[in-house]
């Protein structure tokens, strides 16, 4: 049996057993790391089985920039962001440190509340034993319409923003790199790599401008060729010249 706390009162449950858990915390910063490690120890010691980033960190795995060459390192907000939503949405169980000045660590918990929204609607009528297969499929189309996929546009103007060669502590500014590959992802895909061609970056507001001007263009008016446009004018036809035009001043002769 298991016990859960609810208002106070102890109620007795069913013990419930998770396939795997995910510890969501900041890890950039070395206490925050040594934090994650003891919260660790102590939920294995309760036979919590875990995935936590700041393990993985510890193997020399993505945030470790000693491996890590130029252009692997320009696809870091890809891969951090791929590996760690992979985790979360293979884990029944988030332990989520709610700290305001983790960036990626409450994106990902702000990813999981969606999702579990998401979940809980389909699974809802997935459940409902009133429906048929044929209305399940009917409502949950319904429910996809009403809540439709987003484009999504990521803009950052920020003057600090170069494309000099920047290292170690001379680096002018950096967006986190798992808000990065939120963006990269919602604009483009999941797990999407802004290094590759035809994959769109954080934009410029500029650019989400102009985008959203293509956007918003009529289909008929997009296709347009130039070179295409019969413009119906009607040709004006040039006045005969004479086959020996006289020049000027020329007296026939007599």
């Amino acid at each position: 049996m298991g016990k859960n706390l609810k208002n106070g009162k102890v109620d007795l449950l069913m013990a419930k057993t998770y396939k795997q858990a995910y510890l969501l915390g900041e890890i950039l910063q070395k206490a925050n790391t040594l934090l994650r490690a003891q919260e660790a120890e102590e939920l294995r010691a309760i036979g919590v089985p875990l995935w936590s980033a700041s393990e993985a960190n510890k193997e020399g795995d993505i945030n470790d920039k000693k491996g890590q060459t130029v252009e692997s390192n320009n696809s870091l907000h890809s891969k951090i962001y791929k590996k760690d939503m992979d985790n979360i949405y293979a884990s029944d169980l988030i332990i989520c440190c709610a700290e305001g000045n983790a960036i990626g660590s409450m994106n990902e918990i702000g990813g999981v509340a969606t999702f579990n929204w998401f979940h809980e609607n389909i699974e809802d009528i997935m459940n409902d034993p009133r429906l048929t297969a044929e209305q399940k499929v009917e409502l949950t189309q319904k429910f996809l319409e009403e809540h439709p996929h987003k484009t999504v546009y990521c803009h950052c103007d920020d003057m600090r923003n170069t494309q000099l060669e920047e290292k170690g502590w001379n680096r002018s500014y950096s967006i986190n790199q798992f808000l990065r590959g939120c963006c990269v992802s919602a604009m483009n895909g999941y797990g999407a790599d802004a290094t590759q061609p035809g994959v769109r970056d954080i934009m410029s507001w500029e650019e989400v401008i102009e985008q959203l001007k293509l956007d918003m263009m009529d289909e008929d008016e997009e296709d347009i060729d130039l070179d295409d446009i019969d413009l119906d004018l009607e040709d004006e036809e040039e006045p005969e010249q004479p086959e020996n035009p006289e020049e000027p001043g020329d007296e026939p002769e007599e």
